[in-house]
């Protein structure tokens, strides 16, 4: 029982978990709200939510990772349709994830994996990668770099998506991430942070899926 007048501790791991199952969830709804294709494509190949974790799972990707590939998601949006008429690759929400996750990567980290790696890890030809990786590029228009500022306002939107109960095993997003909003999430303790490329990163932030 907590003493009087003393917060209940959160369990930094607990909401570890629970963030990241949100970011899942969030890169899950980016991918079928920006492609809606991709909800169809769903009842004959693997759900988007599995293809998500397989890639970070087998990836080892990083909080930060996933968080920069989910904003590039974002950055893109405006140029799906006008970009699609002229690459198909572009219809896919998953592959531009997969591109994304792998421009975010590339971004951050020296030591990166190749294609041919990523071919293996998303179980994609890795001339499809490439091409992927391309189109994702031109989308961007080779805009790879985001501010300390609009990043960590972004995080911050992230987390308010967080359900506020530590203990609750729902991750559903109800609410969307939007610049507009004010950030009001519960401040947790966090890891020690470096600054990589002008983005906050924890130095211990790996993914951690079962």
């Amino acid at each position: 029982m907590t003493p009087p007048n003393q917060s209940p501790v959160v369990d930094i791991n607990q909401y570890q978990k629970l963030y990241v199952d949100t970011l899942v969830d969030i890169t899950t709804l980016t991918i079928r709200s920006s492609w809606p294709m991709e909800n169809i494509a769903a009842q004959s190949v693997v759900d988007t939510h599995a293809f998500v974790r397989h890639l970070l799972k087998r990836s080892r990707a990083t909080r930060s990772t996933l968080q920069l590939a989910i904003f590039y998601l974002f950055r893109i949006r405006p140029h799906i349709d006008r970009f699609a008429q002229h690459d198909s690759i572009i219809k896919c929400g998953r592959r531009m994830f997969l591109a994304a996750l792998i421009c975010a990567h590339k971004y951050l980290y020296d030591n990166t994996f190749t294609n041919a790696s990523w071919a293996k890890i998303s179980r994609l030809p890795a001339k499809e990668i490439s091409q992927a990786e391309r189109a994702i590029l031109q989308m961007l228009d080779y805009r790879l770099f985001v501010s300390t500022e609009l990043y960590q306002k972004f995080e911050s939107q992230l987390k308010e998506a967080v359900p506020n109960t530590p203990t609750n095993t729902t991750t559903t997003c109800k609410r969307p991430c939007s610049f507009e909003q004010e950030p009001c999430f519960k401040k947790v303790k966090s890891n020690k942070t470096q600054i990589v490329h002008g983005i906050p990163t924890p130095q211990d932030d790996q993914v951690e899926l079962i």
